[in-house]
């Protein structure tokens, strides 16, 4: 009786050859990516790039706050540019109080106090 000892190594072979087909696969496609990475330009967001922030005041509203210091901790940057929480909790209180038909002084005095700036 004779046996075979390589009656398993044809499949194992097989599966040795996928892998390493996959693997030589994968190395050329990063290899590849990485090449093409440095030929593409990144297009970043210019300072010319208009985006609007929902919580901004309409033009003509603007003079209401203009010159005031964002009263948040973490800025101090102009009210009217601010875009922290607090500065738009403001804005937000500032529009909705213009909407309503009140006067800009009385709207900026009950800001002021009810955001201590």
């Amino acid at each position: 009786m004779t046996t075979n000892s390589n009656a398993g190594s044809p499949p194992v072979n097989g599966l040795l050859l996928l892998a390493l087909g996959l693997l030589i696969g994968v190395i050329s496609g990063y290899a590849y990516a990485q090449r093409n990475v440095t030929a593409q330009p990144i297009n970043l967001p210019t300072a010319s790039t208009n985006t609007s922030c929902p919580f901004d005041l309409d033009h003509a509203d603007e003079a209401i706050i203009s010159g005031i210091i964002c009263p948040s901790a973490t800025c101090s940057g102009a009210l009217a540019t601010c875009h922290c929480d607090t500065a738009h909790q403001i804005k937000k209180y500032i529009k909705q109080a213009l909407a309503d038909g009140r006067p800009p002084t009385e709207v900026l005095d009950e800001a002021k106090t009810l955001y201590s700036f």
